[in-house]
């Protein structure tokens, strides 16, 4: 959804000289690179490594050099025919209606190959654009400034995750009690190689896979993880970590391929039953780490080879984990000495 995605800042939209020049190196300090500026004001790249960008009537200007068009949408009148697209960018303001044109101009400007940039508030609008039809826009022109570029910042990197993951070997499998767990159902299709990341400490985290396996015990759930109990961390979005137990409808989670690439995916449900548990110790690089699963054929663990039903998992098996330094505190990494057992 989000990888590769331009992120612009606005800074002509700011009267007050002073103030526009503060905004403009802030968010050159903050790591954006590419700044809608006043023509005035992009000689500046003399004091701020930058890209000056220049909106003037319908044309956007990239450093000097004519780039694409600037558009303000109100109403269907507003809409550009294809024969009037053209350049390598379109800029887009969605003033009083903003998903239905998005959606026309992102495949007008997919076949066209232009990169289409939408104008934003906040990160729930720019949620919203990158999400639309599925691929998004191409990037986002921020209409706002100071930290709040940093919860940006932290939207894109969200949607990029990625997770290192490595073989651990399984020293022990051994019943573990009843216990409450916690079926994750997610509003998205699972792949086959594809699940979440679950673990009892909050250093090493199992690779669980969905539900999208078919088995002559039940039918396929392809949106389902059956992710372990309710005390099990899991990592979330923006690089923060939650319990099973905290989830529910409308939160996001990160469904995680085998190649250790992630993607956002909403919850749905979340199902807490009692049921009969296993524990799984495994050595990853000399640490030990545990996962607690429910003891049934439908629960999987993702291996360098496949998956495999926890049930049949044995010592000396290998699967895979992602092992972080450090530990959480409240959700959030730390550097402090932490040992979980």
């Amino acid at each position: 959804m989000t990888e590769g995605v331009l992120l612009w800042v606005r800074t002509d939209n700011i009267e007050d000289e002073d103030r526009r020049h503060e905004a403009l190196l802030d968010a050159v300090q903050r790591g954006f690179s590419e700044i809608v500026v006043k023509r005035e004001d992009a000689g500046m790249t003399s004091a701020a490594n930058f890209i000056p960008i220049v909106l003037e009537g319908s044309a956007v200007q990239i450093d000097g050099r004519e780039a694409g068009r600037y558009l303000q949408i109100r109403n269907a009148d507003d809409m550009p025919s294809d024969s009037e697209l053209s350049g390598d960018y379109l800029v887009v303001e969605a003033l009083n209606w903003k998903v239905i044109p998005l959606e026309n101009l992102i495949a007008q400007c997919s076949s066209k190959k232009i990169r289409l940039i939408a104008v934003v508030q906040s990160t729930s609008e720019a949620k919203l654009f990158l999400q639309t039809l599925e691929n998004g826009v191409d990037g986002l022109l921020i209409s706002s400034h100071g930290q709040s570029l940093s919860e940006f910042q932290a939207l894109i990197s969200a949607g990029s995750a990625r997770f290192d993951l490595q073989s651990a070997e399984v020293i022990s499998v051994s019943a573990a009690g009843m216990g409450d767990r916690v079926c994750v159902d997610t509003c998205s299709l699972l792949d086959p190689g594809e699940g979440m990341l679950v673990g009892s400490q909050s250093s090493v985290f199992f690779l669980v896979h969905s539900e999208s396996l078919e088995t002559k015990y039940v039918n396929a759930r392809p949106f389902r993880v059956n992710a372990g109990p309710v005390h099990s961390y899991l990592p979330l979005p923006g690089g923060r970590t939650g319990y099973l137990s905290e989830l529910s409808a409308g939160a996001e989670v990160l469904a995680v391929r085998k190649d250790g690439s992630a993607r956002t995916v909403t919850v749905g449900r979340v199902k807490i039953e009692r049921r009969p548990l296993l524990i799984v110790r495994a050595l990853a690089e000399g640490t030990e780490c545990s996962i607690i699963l429910q003891n049934a054929e439908t629960v999987n663990l993702c291996t360098p080879d496949g998956a495999k039903p926890v049930t049949s998992v044995r010592k000396g098996d290998k699967v895979l984990v992602h092992k972080e330094e450090g530990g959480r505190h409240f959700g959030m990494k730390v550097r402090e000495t932490i040992h979980e057992r």
